[in-house]
């Protein structure tokens, strides 16, 4: 444990959240879970500091503060190669076009009236980076490298996407703010004091923005499409 360095994506989760930032349990579609990104990244969007200061008539300072910077929010980014109509509604507010006969999701439509309104974590796991003494096959140290973002909102394109030969990533981009509600979270994705998976064992404060961290616990299964997640009070719920 100690210094780590994201490599290749292997998984991530979005999941849905409502107005207070607290996962939208029983919903329809609360998460969803796929792999075959290429990168999330992010940048922190800060008020530099203030100064203030004051000379006497003999230009002696008399007076001089400088203050905290005051961080804002974080700009985060997804990178991906495809368009998929789940993550279009999860991150963005979309509305998710069918398939008349199989009723899978084939596209999705741009709603003004909901573009951008909808609220989300979003979870992302990496291999590690090895160092020369390790295997080099992913996982083979069982451990992973783990990103949260607990509470996005403003989901929208960065770069749109392109309908011809072209080979560049599409992006999709939100800010991560202060004062989400997810504490520790619905999901098993460290392990506990007895070495066993669990939710984080250290809440997340509304203070903080995101989390990047080392874990031992392996990255979710992939979802067959956007699935309920039951709530803790709920008769279903494990």
């Amino acid at each position: 444990m100690g210094s780590f360095r994201p490599a290749s994506p292997i998984r991530m989760r979005v999941t849905r959240l409502d107005d207070c930032g607290v996962p939208a349990y029983d919903d329809d579609c609360t998460y969803y879970v796929r792999n075959c990104t290429v990168s999330a990244t992010w940048e922190d969007q800060v008020e530099d500091p203030q100064e203030y200061l004051m000379r006497c008539d003999d230009d002696v300072l008399q007076f001089y503060k400088r203050t905290r910077p005051t961080y804002k929010f974080a700009q985060a980014s997804l990178s991906i190669n495809d368009i998929d109509p789940l993550l279009l509604q999860l991150m963005m507010g979309f509305d998710v076009e069918t398939d008349a006969q199989t009723l899978d999701p084939v596209g999705g439509r741009l709603n003004a009236a909901t573009f951008g309104a909808t609220k989300f974590a979003f979870e992302f796991w990496t291999e590690m980076a090895p160092s020369p003494n390790q295997a080099l096959c992913a996982g083979a140290d069982g451990r992973w490298a783990y990103l949260l973002f607990p509470f996005g909102i403003n989901g929208r394109w960065s770069t749109a996407p392109t309908f011809g030969n072209g080979t560049d990533a599409m992006v999709i981009q939100w800010d991560a703010m202060i004062g989400g509600s997810w504490e520790d979270g619905p999901f098993d994705v460290v392990a506990d004091a007895l070495g066993e998976p669990a939710p984080l064992t250290d809440p997340m404060q509304p203070s903080q923005v995101y989390l990047m961290r080392e874990t031992s616990v392996a990255p979710p299964a992939l979802t067959d499409g956007c699935v309920v997640l039951s709530s803790p009070t709920s008769p279903t719920s494990p």
